[in-house]
């Protein structure tokens, strides 16, 4: 069978696991197949990538499945279709996310992709936030007075970690 044919793994996991997505993972599969893209996985996940960059993974939740435009952010997205993530801080990925009852237009779907390889070509990223200071949540300062290895162990971790872990707890 062809590459376009064939899903690996992975892939075939994600569609035996959500059972009423397969008609749409398999669309969209077979359209990123086809594409000048680079088969992977990330996160579990089937994922695409341009000269080493991740452009896009094929997700399937209870509610949609859908791509994740890693770089989403900067896509022109004249559809209207590119959502952030609900209740994340995350600054460059964007979501086509796909209903039951929504119409794929593998047209519509290259558009984006061309899109996507664009930037990736062209090495156009959302670049990361640097020198925010890291905001202690008054609940963790509060353990910090009672617990000096704990406050030792997050003075340690870099201040990206430093900065997840603390908006995690406030």
């Amino acid at each position: 069978m062809s590459k376009a044919t064939t899903p690996n793994v992975r892939a075939e996991a994600l569609f035996q696991k959500h059972p009423g997505w397969r008609p749409t993972l398999t669309a969209l599969y077979q359209i990123l197949r086809n594409s000048e893209l680079e088969e992977t996985v990330r996160w579990g996940v089937p994922t695409w990538t341009h000269k080493g960059s991740i452009v896009v993974s094929l997700v399937a939740f209870k509610p949609y499945a859908g791509l994740w435009f890693h770089q989403g952010a900067l896509l022109d997205d004249p559809l209207g279709v590119l959502a952030k993530p609900e209740g994340s801080n995350i600054k460059a990925q964007r979501q086509w996310r796909f209903k039951a009852e929504d119409k794929l237009s593998a047209r519509k779907v290259n558009d984006y992709l061309r899109g996507a390889i664009r930037l990736a070509e062209q090495g156009i990223k959302v670049a990361p936030e640097k020198g925010r200071p890291v905001e202690i949540p008054p609940v963790l300062a509060a353990q910090f007075r009672f617990d000096e290895t704990l406050k030792a162990s997050f003075e340690a971790l870099s201040l990206s970690k430093r900065r997840e872990y603390a908006e995690y707890v406030a």
